[in-house]
């Protein structure tokens, strides 16, 4: 192959040059079949060597870039999965554009309640079994399933009976006992969907305070501060 090589560069060379000092231009180089094909396998053995030599002369700056670039694209990719929304982030989405509302409390019983700046003030004395305050809700997001409720003036309440109610007159119920708690906050979070799979559209909450004949009371009477009342989600 060596010899082909040197004898074949020959040939070219010197019908190169023949033929330029006769036309004065590039000559027509007539070849067979077998210098062709010697001539592209040279070709392409020259190129690889290119190739070659271009990797082993690329610089320590050269890789650094190429490295950069490569954990920016990865750098992306995780950023873009961890940027994936959770579904816990869509529910609060959600529930941030929702219009529902509970009501003030009211009574049909010896409850007498006080309305100010948002907050029901409860007093009541001799009550009767099951008598409640209760609150209509309205709009209601399927998406909720705690209610939120925080007592203050609590020291003088025995219990509390909640009862969640939804147009189905599906229930769900917990009573909470405040007998050994002193004045100050107290604060519930019910998830009424895990006492009652079945609650669907809430549309009214109930709260017994000391009239559930279930627990023994010594008394039936005293007073309770509703500060606020809400709907959340909580895994």
């Amino acid at each position: 192959m060596g010899n082909q090589r040197v004898d074949l560069n020959t040939k070219i060379w010197t019908i190169a040059v023949v033929g330029s000092i006769l036309t004065g231009g590039m000559a027509l180089i007539e070849l067979s079949e077998n210098e062709e094909s010697l001539i592209t396998h040279m070709n392409e053995e020259v190129l690889e060597k290119n190739n070659d030599k271009k990797e082993s002369q690329s610089t320590p700056e050269d890789k650094f870039e190429q490295q950069t670039d490569t954990a920016i694209e990865e750098e992306v990719t995780d950023e873009q999965l961890i940027n994936e929304p959770l579904d816990s982030e869509i529910i609060e989405t959600e529930l941030n554009y929702s219009s529902n509302y509970i009501d003030t409390f009211k009574t049909k019983g010896s409850y007498n309640i006080t309305i100010n700046n948002g907050k029901s003030f409860i007093k009541y004395d001799n009550l009767t079994d099951f008598e409640n305050i209760y609150a209509d809700v309205y709009n209601y997001n399927h998406l909720y399933n705690t209610l939120n409720i925080d007592l203050g003036n609590i020291g003088s309440v025995e219990n509390i009976t909640l009862n969640i109610i939804d147009e189905n007159n599906n229930t769900a119920t917990n009573t909470y006992d405040l007998s050994k708690l002193t004045n100050g906050i107290y604060q519930i979070e019910f998830n009424y969907k895990k006492e009652n799979s079945n609650i669907e559209k809430v549309t009214r909450i109930e709260l017994l305070i000391d009239s559930n004949p279930l627990i023994k009371q010594e008394n039936r009477e005293g007073y309770i501060e509703v500060i606020s009342a809400s709907f959340s989600y909580k895994e």
